[in-house]
């Protein structure tokens, strides 16, 4: 009772004579305030003491404030965040959803006050959370993000922490679905945005290892990889001996002869006329391989010791005969690609150590489909030209013969068009900005900063130009995507940049020349990357002016390498619901003509004029499923004798596309197959929290890419994308005209994907599996029906994957992914094993992480939870960190 009277006593008598604290605040010093206060208790008045104990109160506050500073941009390094995934299955309802919570720590001597916004990228979905909470999460753009103090937040003292929690659409597995590039923006003035900003140098995710972390949803059936499911997934592996000819793709016809045959110094390379630029590879790759430098010849007759290069028409366009004797080598090929193929099976059958004596043999090699593609996003994520060289040197090794080159999306444009210059001044760069003036929205945590190679960066014309050369020389087709009309976000911004620009300087026909949108569009959408605003308004003749312009000066660059444009990839996929509903000029051309009356016409019309624009050059219009579809099920018959090459990707398994291929095939297009499920090589290996990746489509490892059938789809997925066991479906579409799968291609989208390291761990090993399905699309053993026959084939591939390619690429210093180990408690005793022969494992038992200094595991170790495990190549380099449980 009494401490209550004296504290309203308190407040009171300090609201009273609040003139006299103001004076005190603003003329006394806090030392002189602590003085008054003794001087008034030491008197016997009660106002007086209740005044001076309210003053006191207040005088601390006002001392606190006075001399407490805030926390500014040079301090950010002392806040620290951490993200934390609470779990999935917490919607309740048909939409899931997960729980996921911020935690902000100000580690500081400062005060950090509410004049700060931290933004961050995220996967493009919807948050949701308490209106009344601190710290509120708003949506900018696409992954675009920002976390900003609401009218609740108090002032964080120095030593204090804030967390706050939300809900995100979907779900989260993985580490890798975590906010990324997290930075701190301050205010400066009225509210204003300062330029500087700081990157979060202390960001922490924590651990996923709780089930309800790492399982999506109650249907998620996929199993958890841990030790014992690694190990039973491994158990069939048998150590085979290997001959120089087993190699990758698998030769389809070999014949062993006596004899042996050596490459010395002495050795020198004979070709035909039109061989020259072939014969130069291989001197440069037996230079690299085994260290001897060849001279070459223009010669039509073979020598002893040497190695031939010639061309027999009689073989098919990309076949080669290898013959190695005792007296030399002889390639011959139906073509020059195919004298290319034989030189390349001739290198990976050399030694990567040392030298040896190459086997006598008889070999008879094609491949079963002319397109063995490659596809590499570098809008999402850049990447450099010596990356995309190197990219396409490891292509050729495995005679792979297209690089479908994924050049402009909505977070950036990376090639450069003379004349608009916008489009990489402006569309290839990301970072901080409010009005995109001079830059895209920072996008996959590329953060503030322009100068981050990742999210930024182009090729010039003379880079196009040099890749294109290298790529000519090692037989491989580049062939451009220009997305549109969706997924044209980075254009879009990059033209209307140069719109007000040239509008300022009273040039308005200039403006309004390449011009992609249409101002007065008033439609309402959101594209499944969650952007509001990436669709070209395909109703504007200024957009058929700008890919006119955009097309001719790609076809010059070709003809500067001495090259044809086959083939432009428009991508036309994932248009959204919504577009071009609300905008005036789609309704004036609606008006003028009569047929285009649905969004889906307008988009026709557009592929019509596009084509035509590419048909007078004698180009290919290539591009996603959607260009040949009327929905997501029914082909568009009208297309398919216009020469359209769709490239079909949404096969997975539920979402009713598992047919599109067949459907279209039998419909007359020319078809690629992209299979999301076997072919999308930024789905993670494997369920694993710290396996990075997408996985929309399942996980996607070198067993799946392996597995695909292109004649019988329905053959090439043991499990759906939740795990699900799958049963043969009567209805399904029967491939009726085999001759239009024209081939295969493994997608690389790089949403994920941060520099050459983590680019090469997601291609490698796929691209094996890749390779041998492309070249033998139909083996043997896949046509024989024989029980074990696919077990046999599977156990063989891996042999040479282990014992040959993966230290061929080592040498090649490619950073491919080392598989973890299995294990499993036996009887008492611990098996361990790998997918690949020629790894060992080794282990710690003190919590640390195993290293290749680690002794090695073997089933005498006694079994306990302590363990961690990890899988080691050759040269050092291991897996993730696989824990007994």
């Amino acid at each position: 009772m009494v401490r209550h009277f004296l504290f309203t006593a308190s407040l009171f008598l300090s609201l009273y004579f609040a003139p006299s604290f103001w004076f005190f605040k603003k003329k006394l010093t806090c030392e002189l305030t602590y003085n008054l206060i003794i001087k008034q208790m030491k008197m016997k008045r009660m106002y007086q003491l209740l005044w001076a104990m309210g003053l006191f109160l207040l005088s601390l506050t006002s001392c606190k404030n006075e001399n407490m500073e805030k926390v500014t941009i040079n301090e950010v390094d002392g806040l620290a965040v951490t993200w934390e995934l609470i779990g999935n299955m917490t919607g309740g309802g048909k939409e899931d959803s997960y729980s996921c919570a911020f935690t902000l720590f100000n580690n500081t001597s400062k005060t950090l006050a509410s004049d700060w916004t931290m933004y961050f990228n995220d996967l493009p979905r919807k948050f949701f959370q308490d209106s009344t909470a601190a710290l509120q999460v708003q949506h900018i753009n696409g992954d675009f993000f920002k976390l900003s103090p609401s009218s609740t937040f108090t002032d964080l003292q120095p030593g204090d922490s804030i967390r706050v929690e939300m809900k995100g659409q979907f779900w989260a597995i993985k580490e890798s679905d975590a906010p990324c590039g997290l930075y701190f923006v301050f205010e400066i003035g009225e509210g204003k945005e300062s330029k500087p900003s700081a990157v979060v140098a202390n960001f922490t995710v924590k651990p996923f290892d709780r089930p309800e972390q790492y399982t999506r949803s109650t249907s998620d059936k996929y199993p958890h990889p841990d030790a014992n499911y690694l190990f039973a997934q491994y158990k069939d592996l048998e150590k085979l001996p290997l001959k120089q000819k087993d190699i990758i793709p698998n030769v389809k016809k070999t014949k062993n002869s006596e004899g042996q045959f050596e490459i010395t110094t002495e050795t020198i390379i004979l070709f035909e006329r039109e061989l020259e630029s072939e014969s130069e590879f291989l001197a440069e790759k037996v230079k690299e391989t085994i260290g001897l430098t060849l001279e070459a010849l223009q010669e039509s007759s073979s020598e002893l010791n040497s190695i031939s290069l010639s061309i027999n028409s009689s073989l098919s366009e990309e076949g080669y005969e290898l013959k190695v004797s005792p007296s030399g080598v002889s390639i011959e090929g139906g073509s020059a690609a195919g004298v290319f193929y034989g030189i390349q099976t001739l290198v990976a059958m050399l030694p990567i150590e040392g030298k040896a004596p190459l086997e006598s043999v008889e070999l008879n090699d094609f491949p079963d489909l002319k397109y063995r593609g490659l596809h590499l996003d570098v809008s999402r994520n850049f990447h450099s030209k010596e990356s995309i060289l190197k990219l396409l040197d490891l292509m050729a090794s495995y005679k792979l013969n297209k690089f479908h080159f994924h050049l402009t999306d909505d977070e950036g444009w990376r090639l450069e068009i003379p004349g608009l210059p916008e489009l990489t001044e402006v569309g290839a760069f990301r970072g901080h900005t409010q009005d995109e003036l001079e830059n895209l929205y920072p996008s996959y945590g590329s953060g503030p900063s322009t100068e981050n190679t990742v999210g930024s960066g182009f090729y010039s014309k003379e880079e196009f130009i040099e890749i294109l050369n290298f790529a000519k020389v090692r037989h491989i087709e580049v062939i451009p995507e220009i997305d549109l009309p969706g997924h044209a976000r980075a254009a879009i911004v990059a033209m209307n940049v140069r719109y007000k620009k040239l509008m300022a300087e009273g040039k308005q026909a200039e403006a309004e020349e390449f011009l992609l949108h249409d101002p007065q569009d008033k439609s309402v959408y959101a594209s499944v990357q969650n952007y509001t605003d990436n669709v070209v308004c395909v109703c504007q003749p200024s957009l058929y002016t700008f890919l006119e312009k955009v097309v001719a000066e790609i076809d010059e660059m070709y003809d500067a390498a001495d090259l044809e444009l086959k083939t432009l990839h428009t991508g036309g996929d994932e248009v959204p619901k919504g577009v071009w509903t609300a905008s005036p000029i789609c309704e004036d051309l609606k008006k003028e003509n009569t047929d285009l009356k649905t969004p889906h016409d307008l988009g026709s019309y557009f592929l019509e004029n596009f084509h035509q624009i590419l048909h007078t050059r004698g180009i290919t219009t290539a591009g996603w499923e959607e260009i040949a579809m009327k929905d997501h099920t029914t082909p568009n018959p009208e297309f398919a004798n216009s020469n359209f090459l769709p490239f079909v990707w949404n096969t997975v398994t539920g979402w009713g596309g598992e047919q599109t291929p067949y459907k279209l095939a039998n419909e007359g297009y020319k078809v690629v197959l992209c299979n999301a499920p076997n072919l999308y090589f930024d789905m993670a290996y494997s369920k694993h929290s710290q396996e990075p990746g997408y996985y929309w489509a399942g996980f996607v490892g070198e067993k799946e890419v392996f597995d695909l059938r292109p004649f019988d789809i329905y053959e090439s997925l043991e499990m759906g994308m939740n795990g699900e066991k799958l049963s043969p479906s009567e209805d399904q579409t029967k491939l009726e005209k085999k001759e239009n799968i024209i081939g295969v291609q493994g997608q690389l989208w790089s949403e994920t994907v941060k520099g050459q390291d983590m680019l090469e761990y997601y291609i490698f090993p796929k691209l094996l599996s890749l390779a041998e399905r492309a070249w033998n699309a139909e083996p043997t053993w896949m046509k024989s029906g024989k029980p074990g026959a696919y077990k046999t084939a599977w156990n063989s591939f891996k042999n040479v994957v282990g014992q040959k390619e993966l230290p061929r690429l080592g040498k090649q210093d490619v950073a491919y992914r080392v598989p973890p180990p299995g294990a499993k408690v036996i009887e008492g005793k611990l098996a361990i094993n790998t997918l690949y022969p020629n790894l060992v494992v080794r282990y710690t038992t003190d919590g640390s992480e195993p290293n290749a200094d680690s002794p090695l595991a073997s089933e005498s170790l006694t079994p306990n939870s302590n363990i961690k495990l990890r899988a080691f190549d050759q040269l050092g380099r291991g897996s993730r960190t696989v824990v007994m449980e």
